[in-house]
């Protein structure tokens, strides 16, 4: 154990010098009204506990973080320090396989587990509770489940190849909406999906390149467009999102390295420079985002 804490200390000065070299130029490019300092990256290539294969999604809570480790088909329990770690346990008969989405609800975790087309429930100890899904376009069915968000017993589910949001309540299905375009009312490949304060379904909408807000009954409302200045990039095709308690929306646009930062309103209130950023977990002023490409999780500190 004792080996696998300084192999994991050893990456994270190797990773930290490349994000804090970039960072440091892009902090003189651009003066955002909200600032993040680096703290720190961990992890780096391999399956020992402490490194991860193309991390995918992310949560936690004051004490705890949970990774999708998605390259090891596993979830990963560490600190917020990323001192210790350990792994849920494994289903001997069907183990998962490039699970994506996690969503943390009080002592409830639901798991997307993509190519096994289901969503599985653990405890914070990493004991499975139960399953339901499978292939299929109809209703409590699967084409590659990705995000989701879970509050008060009810899971938001984005199921991307059938281009719908699907809501479950206790593992029963109670509706869905959504099918494929590129209207408004429509979606193509939804990836990830959180709660606003005003409990509208805010969607990351993959493909489309467009952040989409529906209400619970499934009704398009609006979207937010990012308001980036003249003669710069927009969105690419973006993937998870995240939201903090001042309700900073965070999206992870892996096409332009970077996660944007915005107001509902959307007004960019900064951006951080990440090589592949997959999904973001905000707790507090401290942020983690995935960093697929460099098998590892960033972290930073709001100002």
């Amino acid at each position: 154990m004792k080996l696998n804490v300084l192999l994991v200390c050893l990456t994270s000065i190797y990773f930290s010098y490349s994000v804090t070299f970039s960072d440091t130029i892009n902090s003189k490019e651009k003066q955002w009204p909200l600032m993040f300092d680096y703290v720190g990256s961990y992890g780096g290539f391999g399956s020992v506990l402490g490194y991860f294969q193309f991390p995918t999604g992310i949560d936690g809570d004051s004490q705890f973080l949970y990774i999708v480790d998605s390259g090891n088909s596993r979830v990963i329990k560490t600190d917020l320090n990323f001192v210790k770690f350990t792994a849920f346990e494994m289903d001997s008969e069907q183990p998962l396989d490039n699970p994506w989405g996690i969503s943390l609800d009080g002592q409830t975790l639901s798991v997307s587990d993509t190519e096994n087309q289901r969503i599985i429930k653990y405890n914070t100890l990493g004991i499975k509770l139960s399953e339901f899904g499978e292939l299929g376009i109809f209703d409590g069915s699967f084409d590659e489940p990705r995000g989701l968000i879970m509050a008060a017993g009810t899971i938001h589910i984005c199921d991307s190849r059938n281009n719908r949001i699907q809501s479950f309540d206790d593992d029963y299905f109670i509706e869905s909406f959504g099918s494929w375009g590129n209207n408004e009312e429509t979606l193509d490949e939804p990836w990830d999906i959180l709660s606003l304060s005003n409990e509208n379904l805010l969607i990351s909408d993959h493909r489309n390149k467009r952040l989409a807000v529906f209400n619970l009954a499934g009704q398009w409302l609006r979207d937010i467009v990012p308001k980036f200045e003249k003669g710069t990039v927009g969105l690419g095709e973006i993937k998870g999102i995240g939201i903090d308690s001042d309700n900073n929306i965070y999206v992870a646009d892996p096409d332009n390295h970077r996660v944007v930062v915005l107001k509902e309103s959307g007004n960019i209130v900064s951006e951080i420079s990440v090589t592949s950023p997959e999904d973001v977990y905000i707790w507090a002023n401290t942020v983690f985002i995935t960093d697929q490409e460099n098998h590892g999780i960033i972290k930073y500190r709001k100002r």
